[in-house]
């Protein structure tokens, strides 16, 4: 059973690897490489940077990715030719540094997000090196970092709706360039937003927390493996009825139901239709 055990982790390890096929023909490449196999590099290289390339996602893991590749042509090329390329190595540097700033102000973002519920306090390291970085002009124009850059803003400066209305902009635009699981976490942070700014006093940002639940929802970046938070169900609705939504609540209600957990299914969608046809004074 043991052995059984280690094997089939080893195949759904493989597995895992050979599904991301950019990270794989790279991979492939680089073993090319290391045997002095050159006259086969070249297309399996090609085939790695055609694959990056492909697939629509431009987040910090496809920059990541981007600079591997471009290491590897490095790696190559200096083998063959000792002579260095300034514009490769500049490329180099670029990647690397697009991969820094956005993960780091992901990073930045979810450290205090946590601080903000938690108390908890972090050592941000090289934080203020990155947000002075990011607002290059170069570097704003990259949706990975620009997002990340003013949501932190917008964290730690609520008074500055500028960075918050920039983040919206780009979480309701930018869907496209990130996976489904980080756009739920754009989402979520942006839903909490607007709730502590509401709850401080900004009746406003209602309407701005109900745009995030109507586009999360209708994009699916609000369910987790297929199901509907109980919570955000409740909340969506609630925002909904509180600004006279009521036509859209009424199909959210009906039409995201089979999303929620089974045991809250029939609880939650009795309550919140009765909600409904209460402020609609449909008594009956």
């Amino acid at each position: 059973m043991s052995f059984l055990y280690q094997i089939s982790l080893q195949y759904l390890a493989v597995q895992d690897f050979m599904s991301d096929t950019p990270r794989y023909q790279r991979s492939m490449a680089a073993m090319l490489r290391r045997r002095g196999l050159h006259e086969h590099f070249a297309p399996a290289h090609a085939e790695a940077k055609e694959a990056l390339y492909r697939q629509p996602e431009r987040n910090a893991d496809f920059f990541d990715e981007d600079y591997r590749l471009r290491l590897e042509q490095y790696r190559f090329d200096h083998t063959q030719q000792p002579a260095i390329d300034p514009a490769q190595l500049q490329g180099l540097s670029d990647a690397l540094e697009s991969t820094f700033l956005a993960r780091k102000l992901w990073q930045a973002c979810f450290l205090h997000a946590h601080h903000i519920v938690s108390g908890a306090t972090y050592d941000q390291g090289l934080l203020t090196a990155a947000l002075a970085q990011a607002v290059a002009p170069k570097n704003l124009a990259v949706p990975a970092i620009a997002i990340y850059y003013h949501c932190y803003r917008a964290l730690t400066e609520p008074d500055d709706r500028t960075h918050f209305q920039a983040f919206k902009t780009l979480v309701l635009t930018q869907g496209a360039l990130f996976p489904a699981d980080e756009m739920r976490d754009l989402f979520v942070l942006g839903i909490n937003l607007c709730i502590r700014q509401y709850n401080a006093g900004n009746p406003d940002y209602l309407a701005e927390q109900f745009d995030f639940y109507r586009e999360g929802l209708a994009k699916k970046y609000l369910l987790s493996e297929g199901t509907l938070s109980r919570y955000t169900y409740l909340n969506a609705v609630t925002s909904a009825l509180v600004l006279h939504q009521f036509d859209w609540a009424e199909h959210f209600i009906h039409d995201y139901r089979e999303y929620l957990p089974e045991t809250y299914q029939e609880s939650l969608y009795s309550f919140n239709l009765a909600r409904l046809e209460y402020l609609r004074q449909r008594f009956g």
